[in-house]
C-alpha cells in the first residue's frame, strides 16, 4: 500500500491525477447547475459523489491501462481529494462562494 502511494507521488500518474481533480471537479459542478438532465446533489453529499467519481476513475485506469488497481485506485481517491481541495481553497477561501463564471456581488461601503 505504502509502495503504490510513493508511485503516485513520485510522478508515474501525476498526469492521471491532474486529469482527474480538473474532471471530477467539472463534474461535481455540474451537480449545481440547472442542467435538465443531470441531478441536483445537495451539498452536503458532493464529497461524496466527488470520492466515488474518483474511485470510478482508479477503477477504470486499472481496465484500461493494466495499471495495479491498489495504485489505481488510490491515484482517483487522490484525484477526488485534490478536487475538493481545490474547491475549498479556490472557490470558497478566494472568491467567498462565488462560483467560478458567476461574478462577485459588489462589497457594500469602502
Amino acid at each position: 500500500m505504502v509502495a503504490a502511494v510513493k508511485q503516485v507521488v513520485t510522478g508515474e500518474d501525476l498526469a492521471l491525477l491532474a486529469a482527474l481533480m480538473i474532471t471530477i471537479g467539472g463534474l461535481v459542478r455540474t451537480t449545481k447547475a440547472d442542467i435538465p438532465f443531470v441531478p441536483n446533489v445537495d451539498s452536503r453529499w458532493r464529497p461524496f459523489v466527488a470520492l466515488a467519481l474518483g474511485a470510478l476513475g482508479g477503477m477504470l485506469d486499472a481496465l484500461v491501462r493494466g495499471t495495479p488497481f491498489v495504485r489505481a485506485l488510490l491515484t482517483g481517491i487522490m484525484g477526488a481529494i485534490g478536487a475538493i481541495a481545490g474547491h475549498q481553497t479556490f472557490v470558497e477561501g478566494l472568491r467567498g462562494g462565488v462560483e467560478i463564471g458567476e461574478t462577485k456581488p459588489p462589497k457594500d461601503g469602502p
